[in-house]
């Protein structure tokens, strides 16, 4: 929800800054920057240090973005922002795939990862509809661009700490059967 709320308000927040056509796009585009260059090392990160403090990182990092784009008085610092969004955002997917595979049993992946996938696509749905009512509350006048931002930094923020209680998820043996490994959300405590 959060990650899909952004995307919408960096637009509107860009031309509120006064931003053409091009300058959009190199906003919008430098969401994709940091993915684009630390996918791979990011899963290799994981395999050394676990996915659960790595998903932490990445919601924390998805909450810095927030509220740095919310701050952002200039095209430059907007683009950061986006760029630390888009970093926090392949961050958390790599973690939650990575999650997947090293807790479910290799013949649910499949259903796991489906479910996985409608779970990010139903926060795409929801996202950009919440940030735009957002925007239109009386309340935020002409800073709904920021409250929209800082909402979504809120929700990541909020996740990370929940990442914090979450018990530990059984990981399947050898055998099949479920052995008791810290979690997805309870491995950054290791």
């Amino acid at each position: 929800v959060a990650i899909a709320g952004t995307r919408p308000t960096t637009t509107y927040r860009a031309l509120a800054l006064g931003a053409g056509n091009f300058e959009v796009g190199l906003v919008q585009s430098a969401f994709s920057v940091l993915p684009a260059l630390t996918a791979v090392a990011i899963g290799r990160w994981i395999d050394r240090h676990g996915e659960g403090r790595t998903y932490f990182g990445g919601l924390l990092a998805l909450s810095l973005g927030g509220v740095l784009s919310a701050l952002a008085g200039n095209l430059l610092m907007l683009g950061i922002a986006q760029a630390i969004v888009g970093f926090g955002t392949i961050t958390t997917l790599v973690s939650g795939q990575a999650s997947i595979a090293a807790r479910a049993h290799p013949d649910d992946w499949n259903k796991r990862l489906g479910t996985y996938a409608a779970s990010l696509s139903l926060g795409q749905l929801i996202g950009p509809s919440l940030a735009a009512q957002i925007q239109q509350l009386p309340i935020v006048g002409d800073a709904g661009e920021q409250w929209a931002f800082v909402v979504a930094a809120s929700l990541s923020f909020a996740a990370a700490l929940f990442t914090l209680v979450m018990p530990p998820a059984p990981r399947p043996q050898a055998g099949g059967g479920p052995e008791s490994q810290p979690g997805f959300f309870a491995a950054i405590a290791r």
